[in-house]
């Protein structure tokens, strides 16, 4: 299952998106499987961040397990812009 999205930055920085994709995969009635979130963009990146680590790359997988995402215990999921403004989309395969 394929979930577009749309996204309006305002300036350069980060925008939590973790309850975007959790949505996402409750919707797709995954209960065990994989969750790929891409950025079609140059200047911008996904970034799964806690408090001691950062990651950051123009897709993320992410295992699906009981139904929802296996992020650490403080990790949530970016959407990493490098430009002011930018009317952005991401994308989420959900397998």
């Amino acid at each position: 299952m394929l979930f577009k999205f749309d996204l309006q930055t305002n300036c350069s920085g980060l925008t939590d998106i973790t309850s975007e994709i959790a949505e996402a995969v409750t919707e797709s009635g995954v209960y065990e499987g994989i969750c790929v979130i891409f950025c079609p963009h140059t200047t911008a990146s996904i970034m799964i961040k806690s408090e001691a680590d950062v990651k950051s790359d123009t897709s993320e997988t992410l295992i699906i397990s009981g139904g929802k995402l296996l992020l650490g215990k403080h990790q949530r999921i970016y959407f990493c812009e490098r430009n002011e403004s930018e009317n952005r989309q991401f994308f989420v395969k959900i397998v």
